[in-house]
């Protein structure tokens, strides 16, 4: 059986995928997943590619402690960087973005029609609540708007009209 995982080792050891072979016997073998092998790439989640994303972050993190700025003291400079350790910060930063630019394009176009059509239903929905407000039909107005999605909510362009006949039907009943 074949399983990948997400290693992280503190500043130990920089993170990776790890794919794991488990034989029938249930002994183990891991290796890191190449980026380059792109059938092995493909078997891998989103989700995991999240994680190991994370993972990179927390490693530049506990790295970031240790780094420091190359001292005048210093006469024979070694580093490319003003910083000695940032080129962990660096590769962290390519790593995440090797990744990132993969799991983010792969499947682009379909991601994209799929939120291009719940927008428009969105759209729809909140269209119903935009005919109340401009009829005037404040209360049906307000239990739709009630029901809609965050994402819905937003593209009510005339919700002030709402709010503002609220306020004065409130006005109006403590003044009785």
């Amino acid at each position: 059986m074949i399983s990948y995982t997400a290693n992280f080792y503190g500043a130990e050891k920089r993170p990776y995928i790890c794919k794991v072979f488990t034989a029938n016997s249930g002994e183990t073998l891991h290796t890191a997943l190449n980026f380059g092998n792109e059938e092995e790439r493909k078997d891998v989640s989103a989700e995991l590619i999240y994680e190991h994303m994370d993972n990179i972050l927390r490693y530049i993190d506990d790295k970031i402690e240790a780094m420091r700025v190359i001292p005048l003291e210093e006469f024979e400079v070694k580093h490319p960087w003003a910083i000695i350790g940032w080129e962990e910060a660096e590769w962290g930063k390519n790593e995440i973005t090797l990744w990132w630019e993969y799991i983010f394009y792969e499947n682009y176009e379909e991601r994209a029609l799929a939120h291009l059509a719940h927008m428009q239903e969105e759209a729809e929905h909140a269209s119903v609540v935009i005919t109340h407000i401009e009829k005037e039909e404040y209360g049906q107005a307000r239990a739709s708007y009630d029901s809609l999605s965050k994402d819905a909510k937003t593209l009510v362009y005339n919700y002030q009209a709402l709010l503002d006949a609220e306020a004065v039907s409130s006005q109006e009943g403590d003044s009785e």
